[in-house]
């Protein structure tokens, strides 16, 4: 469970080496320091390039921090992420450079899209560590701020699709019924392939275990059809920053 971003002031003690997460080219770099109010030391992640550059031994600075606790079969585990490093009052990752939050002054109302985008973030990342598991989970098992969030940027549609059985048509006494044509749908297209990479690349997520995780019965993305794939984009399309 991830609370929201807490500005604090901390003195950096060391800074570990980068490690590469998943086979997306993704690296967390851990270090240690001593949050300046209450004197405790704490290992944070930081996941940027950019805020690492002013992450460094005996610095103090602020930043803002997501403290976040996992619950597994295994234990319990805590992570403090650093999103935001402040240098003179000021935030070094801004729009320009980052596609996320500017700094304190946002309005209630992107405050609320950025919740709903980190609850989404992390509901992803507990379906493809096969925490969440069961039908329909993209829907069923997101936070109601997930769902809020969802709901806005896709004008509410949200709710999984309904299969509606075709009324049975009664042939005519004098004229046998003719045969209803089996229609094969259509399958995903080079440009839907192509925009699913694209966003799989951009979110660091596992296309094929959020597939897995919608029930559909297909082994390989090219065995989607244009409907499911359009599912996928719109969803995907919804938590990029």
């Amino acid at each position: 469970m991830a609370d929201q971003a807490k500005r604090i002031k901390i003195k950096v003690i060391s800074v570990g080496t980068a490690k590469e997460v998943g086979d997306k080219g993704a690296k967390v770099t851990q270090f240690k320091g001593i949050d300046q109010t209450t004197q405790e030391e704490i290992v944070f992640e930081c996941w940027s390039s950019t805020l690492l550059e002013h992450i460094t031994p005996e610095a103090v600075i602020e930043v803002d921090v997501v403290h976040t606790v996992n619950e597994t079969s295994s234990g319990i585990y805590t992570h403090d992420k650093v999103t935001q490093v402040y240098v003179d009052g000021k935030p070094v990752k801004t729009k320009s450079n980052w596609g996320g939050r500017g700094g304190d002054n946002d309005s209630p109302e992107k405050r609320a899209s950025i919740e709903g985008q980190n609850a989404l973030t992390n509901t992803c990342n507990l379906i493809i560590a096969g925490k969440l598991i069961g039908d329909d989970l993209f829907f069923k098992l997101l936070s109601q701020k997930t769902m809020d969030y969802l709901s806005e940027k896709l004008n509410g549609k949200v709710e999984p699709r309904q299969t509606t059985t075709p009324a049975t048509q009664t042939a005519s006494p004098t004229t046998p019924a003719s045969p209803t044509p089996t229609t094969t749908p259509d399958r995903i297209t080079k440009d839907q392939v192509s925009s699913l990479r694209r966003l799989e690349k951009e979110q660091g997520l596992d296309l094929q275990q959020l597939v897995k995780a919608k029930g559909w019965p297909v082994k390989k993305l090219g065995e989607l059809t244009v409907d499911q794939a359009q599912v996928l984009i719109d969803e995907l399309t919804a938590i990029t920053f």
